[in-house]
């Protein structure tokens, strides 16, 4: 259990920071667009 609890408390902040990111980007679109034009308009990392 202690393990598990120890990777979660480093995966965590990294997975909550993308996201961050993506929420951002989507609420910064006005209009719905695939992923990939979402990450070029709104300079997202394309890898989440």
């Amino acid at each position: 259990m202690n393990k598990k609890q120890k990777k979660r408390k480093k995966a965590a902040p990294e997975s909550a920071v993308q996201e961050k990111k993506v929420l951002s980007c989507l609420k910064s679109a006005s209009k719905p667009l695939n992923l990939a034009e979402l990450a070029a308009q709104f300079k997202c990392d394309p890898g989440i």
